[in-house]
């Protein structure tokens, strides 16, 4: 209860707050709800807190999810300083934002105030890839869970790892709905291809043959998967703000799309991965703009450059977003322009880098180290001067933190 009490009182010096809500099923049956507050302290220190943690009452409409977080965010009196929540993609996560708006009467007429998260939409889209693989992966998936039935197999599999003098190393289980262990597994499989197949291919116990065309698909799946992992570690952050490495990430996936569109084995499939990945993010969503023009390696000419970039790549129009995304930036200004701004203090190195993934961003990157630096004309002298101004150096070697900048 102490807990509980020093944390509202930490809530009310909070000028704005995010809240992320997770919804799952138990073994029992029973749906859990889970709210979690995030926000930036007064050390400009990135913080979260679970402000619930119940059983969801039946039924789970998004009448009944947003009656839930309406009803903790009043107990802890933030009403008022929600500025966007994220959720899942089901569709009550969806239709409970409407309810949500009635009461938080967010900034922009709600337009940043519903965030898909980020990392469900990346996994909706690489399920389209593993499923129409699925054949060759499930050969490989077998033979690999056959390696870790008994320690016998083991030994087995060790002895012909010596053969081809390669060492011996044991594989972790694949999981079901993790699409990201399914890649690891993969990437951690080809270099023991041999052993592998000689291992599946001589026991009389498994019923599949793993073939060169089994090989050949995972080596370039591994490698299609790559950009969408990477997106996945950097935006999955915690402790690091991740809205302002958005862009950067869908212009990455983006770009892969126009390289593998007529790609051997992947034609087909990377236009369902795209007609997925429209659905969701065929508009940008604007606070991922937003977000970036204030990361001062990117500013409004850099969001512009991916955006364009974005456009050509995804085949999309991107003029009137790029209209919007000005219009919004002016009346975001305006509506923040009586506030007091926060001194931030002075301090060193924190936890809360994002611990050298954003130097990873390799397409994105290119695009802001092409671009040539403009004069912007904005509603205040302090953004004019910002937006005018060099934008920080990326710098791979280095691990660059928004919050400290």
């Amino acid at each position: 209860m102490r807990k509980k009490t020093a944390l509202k009182e930490s809530l009310l010096h909070v000028s704005q707050i995010a809240i992320t809500s997770d919804i799952w099923t138990s073994k029992q049956n029973y749906a859990y709800i889970c709210i979690t507050a995030h926000y930036i302290d007064s050390q400009w220190m990135l913080q979260k807190r679970i402000i619930c943690l119940k059983i969801l009452e039946f039924p789970h409409t998004g009448s009944t999810i947003a009656d839930a977080i309406i009803e903790h965010v009043r107990e802890y009196d933030i009403h008022q300083k929600i500025f966007f929540v994220s959720f899942d993609n089901a569709s009550n996560n969806t239709s409970a934002i409407s309810s949500l708006a009635l009461i938080f009467q967010p900034i922009l007429e709600g337009r940043l105030m519903h965030v898909r998260c980020a990392c469900h939409i990346i996994n909706l889209v690489v399920k389209e890839c593993l499923d129409y693989f699925s054949s060759h992966l499930d050969t490989l998936r077998q033979c690999l869970h056959s390696l870790n039935t008994s320690p016998s197999r083991q030994q087995h599999f060790k002895a012909i790892c010596l053969h081809f003098s390669i060492r011996f190393r044991r594989f972790v289980k694949d999981v079901p709905h993790r699409w990201n262990s399914t890649y690891l597994i993969l990437k951690s499989a080809i270099p023991f291809r041999d052993p592998i197949t000689y291992y599946c291919n001589t026991d009389l116990n498994f019923e599949f043959q793993v073939t060169e065309d089994d090989w050949e698909v995972a080596s370039s799946i591994c490698e299609f998967l790559e950009t969408f992992y990477n997106a996945t570690r950097t935006l999955s952050g915690v402790y690091y703000p991740t809205s302002c490495l958005a862009l950067q990430e869908l212009c990455n996936i983006s770009f892969l799309f126009s390289k593998y569109r007529t790609a051997h084995h992947f034609a087909y499939v990377v236009h369902k991965m795209e007609a997925k990945f429209k659905k969701y993010w065929g508009d940008v969503p604007l606070l991922y703009c937003l977000s970036s023009i204030f990361d001062p390696r990117i500013k409004l000419d850099g969001v512009d450059a991916l955006l364009d970039d974005f456009g050509e790549n995804m085949n999309i129009d991107v003029s009137g977003t790029k209209v919007e995304v000005k219009l919004a930036l002016d009346r975001l200004v305006i509506h923040y322009e009586d506030k007091a701004p926060t001194p931030r203090p002075t301090q060193g190195p924190s936890s809360s880098s994002s611990s050298g993934l954003v130097s990873k961003l390799t397409r994105a990157k290119s695009i802001l180290q092409r671009k040539k630096q403009k004069q912007s004309s904005q509603p205040t002298q302090e953004l004019s001067l910002y937006l005018s101004s060099y934008e920080e150096e990326d710098d791979s070697s280095t691990h660059f933190t928004i919050l400290e900048w």
